[in-house]
C-alpha cells in the first residue's frame, strides 16, 4: 500500500467493534501497511482502523476525464465482484499526483466522501462525515463514523495524503 495512512494501531475506541478481520499495521518509516503478526500468527482486528485504511487505501477506478489520455485508470480488480453499487476504495491516489493546493484539498474531500459511501450502503454506518486539513506537505483526511448501533460517533485517526508540493 502507498504512503498515506497514519494512525496508532494500538489505540482502541469505545465505539469500535462489530468487525473481525486480519489487522493491518502502518510503518511510517516506509509508508507501507502490512499484516500484523502476533505470536507467529496473523493478528486479528475488531476495530474500524483496518477498515478505514482499506477504504482509503484501495484504489478506485478513475473516470476517463480524471487522468491523461492513455494513462492507467487504476482500480481494484475485485471491485466488480463485490455486488455493491458504490465502489470500495478511493480516488485519493489521484490527489497524491497533484500539487498541494486548495483544489487538491477540495478533491480529497470529495474523493474521501465518495470512498465511504459503501459503508452506508452495507449498513456499517448511518453516515460518515469527512473533514480535510491541508498542511505544508500533506492533506489529512479525518473520517467521523456514525454507527447505527452506537449513538456516539467514532472519530478516526487522520489519514495523511503525501502530495507533491
Amino acid at each position: 500500500m502507498r504512503r498515506w495512512a497514519k494512525w496508532d494501531a494500538t489505540k482502541r475506541s469505545e465505539n469500535d467493534g462489530g468487525f473481525q478481520m486480519l489487522k493491518l499495521v502502518y510503518d511510517p518509516e516506509t509508508g507501507e501497511a502490512d499484516l500484523a503478526i502476533d505470536g507467529g500468527r496473523y493478528a486479528e482486528d475488531s476495530t474500524r482502523r483496518t477498515m478505514v485504511l482499506l477504504t482509503i487505501g484501495i484504489d478506485s477506478r478513475a473516470d476517463e476525464d480524471e487522468v491523461p489520455a492513455g494513462s492507467d485508470r487504476g482500480g481494484w480488480w475485485a471491485e466488480p465482484f463485490m455486488g455493491l453499487t458504490q465502489p470500495i476504495g478511493s480516488k485519493l491516489w489521484l490527489v497524491e499526483r497533484e500539487k498541494n493546493t486548495a483544489r487538491a484539498e477540495s478533491k480529497a474531500h470529495r474523493y474521501a466522501e465518495d470512498a465511504f459511501a459503501w459503508w452506508i450502503e452495507a449498513g456499517l454506518a448511518d453516515r460518515v462525515d469527512v473533514t480535510v486539513e491541508r498542511g505544508e506537505r500533506f492533506i489529512a483526511v479525518y473520517p467521523t463514523i456514525y454507527d447505527p448501533s452506537n449513538p456516539n460517533p467514532s472519530v478516526e485517526d487522520p489519514v495523511e495524503l503525501l502530495s507533491a508540493s
